[in-house]
């Protein structure tokens, strides 16, 4: 049918270049002519009418065609479908640290004479010289001022300690020494306590907890009360600029919340396995990303620059780990801070064991939050938070390894049948028929295939038939693992498939134009293999396919098929100077085959402007007593070009095809064999207006 179309299509577009060749010069005036031209000739046999794509010719020259049709495949989508790995977590600072902080302070002998009266002015006077000193009780309080306001305007503790030292550099002990810290403007005592003794020369350190306080970037230390005993008489040296040296020590710091110059420091060092769903039971250890983003969205309350890394360190592109560095602004006073962003995922490795490389499934993550040391106060609390949130989106994989699951991958499609599209009507009795059932296993792990059914459907007419089978399931084994899947042999079974084991023939006599099909698959039916790893490419894993042949030894009653092509003449006015006349196609049939033929001429909405030729029977072949064409039967078709038909074919865009055949004697199966042929001239006779 195709190549009539095409003839006659190419006939009509000769004609118009003779025509136009025999055109006058303008200012000639017109007259009409009576032309008989030859137009187009062609020998079509089966290679043309079927393809040789679809046909095997035998040691007879008798013809099959042989169609393979894919029923399904098994792909690792089907394994692992595209999924999203939502992360979402929101970190509150675990612990905020500050150096120790340290403030030094001194009561020298001469200020403590000074206020010890007499005795305190002997002292005095015996600067650089040595004398006896007698007990002396009750020394007045002394109190001196911290001020760390370069450092911090406050400190609230979630754990600290405070340590107080002091090195008595005097001449003498002494004794029974109070003293408390307090902060400065709000007065609240911070530690209280007291020394029993300190010999000179010697130390006490005491030390007080101040967990859950608030510090002050100015407080008060002060010796409430002191005494000693003297120097028992003996005369000691004295030098006034000797002291007691206090040292305040603020240590152990886990602040909960602070306005201070922070040094640089990790807020979040975080290290996750997230695990993701593989939509089954399957243990993947790596895979390769063909497809998918990853996004970040992150906010934060933290009134300091962040710097933040997300890493992946076992997910690599050309040997290097996938990681996300971003430097978030500080968020406002009782704000936010945020920052989103997508990368393209494809092509990145993921080891999918975990960071111990002891599990499956899992992708291993670190994430870091970290301040850098500015010299400025910044608020920081424990309080604040950082929300991180990365999702991996739609992601698909083009290969996997690991355990593939022994989940059953159901299969249910129904799937065109091109091999029988165009026929709509009419019977077919074949004499014989043969179908393979191949199955290929691309995949590295044993697969099972159990069909259920396989059904012919014919929607034509609404009927059906469920194709018998000797056997319904397929074991076969695990493919060797490939670096380039296109390198890949796939282990196969088959089933031959004749009339002697199934009803193969009634199958495609049915005219299908659908199969359907309902199988399951399993992967590792019998478990997987102790020694490899299953290994899965996205597009090499379990195929089925459906291979037949017919021989062309058949019946057809009233077999109609139908077709509709492009069709343009173009939009040259030469057809318009045709008044009228015939075209006259002169078919040789040398096939045992009868046809009627119906050409309609469709517009570019596929609605029918007219017939081109209405039902016209080609006549078969003469066959001899065993069916084979011997001579063949001319006919003679002829298409009256009036003004109506030339106007339908200048605006046709489409042609419908319709032939109906029938094999004559219509109860003999007839063999087709490559020799025969139809002959096929076409010629105008025409009344043309000539200029």
């Amino acid at each position: 049918m195709k190549h009539f179309k095409e003839i006659a299509t190419a006939g009509f577009l000769a004609l118009i270049l003779i025509l136009s060749a025999c055109r006058k010069e303008n200012g000639i005036p017109q007259w009409d002519s009576e032309l008989l031209l030859p137009i187009a000739h062609s020998t079509l046999n089966v290679e043309n009418i079927v393809g040789d794509s679809n046909m095997v010719v035998q040691g007879d020259n008798s013809v099959s065609l042989v169609f393979k049709f894919p029923f399904y495949e098994v792909t690792l989508r089907d394994l692992v479908p595209p999924y999203s790995l939502p992360y979402d977590v929101t970190f509150k600072l675990d612990s905020l640290e500050l150096p120790d902080q340290v403030t030094n302070q001194s009561i020298s002998l001469g200020q403590i004479a000074l206020n010890a009266g007499t005795t305190g002015a002997l002292i005095i006077l015996a600067n650089g010289g040595s004398i006896p000193i007698p007990k002396i009780d009750n020394l007045p309080s002394s109190s001196f001022d911290i001020d760390a306001a370069e450092y911090f305007e406050n400190l609230t503790l979630k754990n600290g300690t405070m340590e107080l030292r002091l090195d008595n550099g005097l001449p003498i002990d002494i004794e029974n020494v109070s003293y408390k810290i307090s902060n400065k403007v709000a007065g609240d005592v911070l530690i209280e306590d007291m020394v029993a003794s300190i010999p000179a020369g010697g130390s006490s350190i005491k030390t007080d907890d101040i967990s859950g306080k608030t510090i002050e970037s100015l407080i008060t230390a002060e010796l409430i009360t002191f005494e000693t005993s003297g120097s028992g008489g003996t005369p000691v040296y004295i030098d006034t600029s000797d002291a007691l040296d206090i040292v305040v020590t603020i240590k152990d710091l886990n602040i909960f919340e602070a306005t201070t110059i922070w040094p640089a420091q990790d807020l979040i060092n975080d290290t996750i396995d997230a695990a993701f769903d593989t939509g089954g039971e399957n243990e993947l250890t790596y895979s390769i990303i063909s497809g998918g983003d990853i996004s970040f969205k992150v906010f934060s309350t933290i009134e300091d620059s962040l710097y933040l890394t997300y890493r992946l360190p076992k997910t690599v592109k050309n040997g290097q780990e996938f990681q996300f560095n971003y430097i978030l602004p500080p968020a406002p006073a009782n704000g936010s801070s945020s920052q989103e962003q997508t990368f393209d995922f494809i092509g990145y490795e993921m080891d999918l064991t975990g960071q111990n490389g002891d599990t499956t499934n899992a992708i291993f993550e670190i994430i870091v939050a970290r301040i850098d040391s500015t010299g400025k106060l910044v608020h920081l609390s424990l309080e604040d938070s950082l929300r991180f949130a990365v999702n991996l989106e739609d992601i698909t994989l083009r290969y996997a390894e690991g355990s593939l699951a022994s989940d059953t991958v159901m299969v249910d499609v129904t799937e065109d049948v091109s091999a029988f599209k165009k026929i709509v009507g009419g019977s077919l009795d074949l004499n014989e028929a043969s179908a393979t059932v191949e199955v290929l296993n691309y995949a590295g792990a044993t697969a099972r295939v159990i069909v259920n059914e396989i059904e012919a459907k014919n929607s034509r007419d609404g009927s059906s038939l469920i194709l018998n089978l000797p056997y319904y399931q397929y074991d076969i084994d695990r493919a060797d693992w490939k670096a380039n899947p296109e390198d890949i042999i796939p282990e196969k079974v088959e089933l031959n498939l004749d009339q002697s084991n199934s009803n193969i023939e009634e199958f495609f006599e049915l005219l299908p134009d659908q199969v359907k099909l309902n199988a399951d698959v399993f992967f590792n039916p019998d478990g997987g293999s102790s020694t490899e790893s299953d290994f899965m490419w996205d597009d090499k894993g379990v195929q089925a396919d459906l291979m037949f042949e017919l021989p062309l030894n058949l019946i057809a009653s009233q077999l109609r098929l139908r077709d509709t092509s492009s069709f343009s003449l173009g939009g040259s006015d030469e057809i318009n100077r045709i008044q009228g006349g015939q075209l006259i196609v002169h078919l040789d049939n040398g096939f045992p085959i009868e046809a009627m033929i119906d050409l309609i001429l469709l517009d570019e909405d596929g609605l029918e402007l007219g017939p081109l030729i209405s039902n016209n029977m080609i006549a078969t072949g003469h066959t001899n007593s065993t069916g084979v064409v011997e001579q063949p039967t001319s006919t003679e078709l002829t298409i009256e070009l009036n003004k109506d038909l030339i106007a339908h074919l200048l605006e046709a865009k489409f042609i419908k095809t319709e032939v109906e055949f029938s094999t004559i004697p219509n109860n003999e199966h007839l063999t087709i064999y490559n020799n025969y042929t139809i002959d096929l001239h076409i010629k105008g006779d025409l009344e043309y207006r000539l200029n």
